[in-house]
């Protein structure tokens, strides 16, 4: 059964968020692009260049921020109102494979083909955000809270607990 289809929109694994309760957004497999959609429409109500392709995407509960992880292992994240980059820092050393928040948008976790899960406080990349557009030259990248590299093979998925924040799952090749 199939409840609708969406034209141009050929995404990976990882690559759709839910905005909000009327649209989502897609990364194009293979591009270095955004498509935007609303539910009720099977064509891109917004389609953007990204400054490289995409494997991963999440929203934020509200829909105000998307968060966006590169096959260079730098994480984007955009407002999504204006679609202005905010900020885009180093995360991992190979793709990142999955992001996830927490239910209140506390922490943001990506996990990555180099093998690593790695959180941050979401309040510090916001923080680090506001900073680089008050003063782009003193602009400083987010620090993990924490970093697990237990795992041998790349990170494949990662999800939060709904009901704890301190639950968290990791997928993997191992």
């Amino acid at each position: 059964l199939i409840a609708r289809t969406y034209k141009d929109c050929a995404t990976g694994a990882r690559g759709l968020a839910v905005v909000d309760g009327a649209h989502f957004v897609a990364a194009q497999a293979g591009k270095p692009q955004l498509h935007v959609y609303a539910w009720a429409r099977e064509q891109p109500v917004f389609r953007c260049q990204t400054p490289e392709e995409l494997r991963a995407l999440v929203c934020t509960s509200d829909g105000a921020y998307c968060i966006g992880g590169g096959v260079s292992g730098r994480v984007y994240l955009w407002a999504t109102r204006s679609g202005a980059l905010l900020l885009a820092w180093d995360a991992h050393f190979k793709s990142v494979t999955a992001l996830a928040l927490t239910a209140d948008d506390g922490l943001l976790v990506a996990g990555g083909a180099d093998a690593l899960v790695t959180v941050w406080s979401f309040a510090d990349v916001l923080a680090c955000a506001e900073a680089a557009a008050a003063n782009a030259s003193r602009a400083r990248v987010p620090s993990p809270v924490w970093t697990w590299s237990a795992h041998s093979l790349g990170v494949t998925a990662v999800t939060v607990g709904a009901a704890c924040p301190c639950s968290l799952v990791v997928w993997s090749s191992d």
